[in-house]
């Protein structure tokens, strides 16, 4: 069940509501990037276990009609989105992907404490660029922050040459 978390008023417009997945999904992209910038690094032993996730944010989409890409989003919402969670041991981690009662692991990542790609202060960094994986997989680097508690803000940043762009948003929650 999704939680609802009231941010504080801040200097990035936001006005106090209950914000989870649902909601979030209807901030536009540059919303989404002030907030990400305003909010707190989480602990890192706030990343353990199995964190389901939400997909938002996702670079394109903003484009289209409310009614369409609210419509999109609740899909990803559902059982037919396959990316299941992020599982968290320590200092790596690796998405869980799967249908029903069928998962599997892929896509590993390293879990660290370490700037924001946007110089907007500190994050936990998930990087991709770990031998395991396949070459296109090794130019994401996912950032964290803390929306509250039980309940944290992230994106998925890609590298094209020396740049990052950010192509989502997302949320993790136990």
């Amino acid at each position: 069940m999704e939680q609802a978390i009231r941010i504080p008023v801040t200097d990035t417009g936001f006005r106090p509501e209950a914000v989870d997945a649902r909601s979030l999904a209807r901030r536009s992209r540059a919303e989404l990037d002030a907030l990400f910038a305003a909010l707190p690094v989480p602990e890192l032993s706030e990343l353990r276990g199995d964190l389901r996730g939400s997909l938002m944010g996702v670079l394109g989409i903003d484009r289209l009609p409310i009614w369409l890409r609210d419509g999109i989003y609740a899909v990803l919402r559902t059982p037919l989105n396959v990316w299941r969670a992020k599982r968290f041991a320590g200092d790596h981690g690796v998405n869980r992907w799967g249908v029903g009662t069928g998962q599997l692991s892929f896509a590993a990542y390293r879990v660290k404490l370490t700037l924001a790609l946007d110089g907007t202060g500190p994050c936990v960094q998930l990087d991709y660029d770990v031998d395991e994986n396949l070459l296109p997989m090794r130019g994401i680097v996912g950032e964290v922050r803390r929306l509250g508690p039980g309940l944290l803000l992230a994106r998925m940043n890609y590298r094209a040459g020396s740049a990052y762009a950010c192509v989502l948003y997302f949320t993790l929650e136990h």
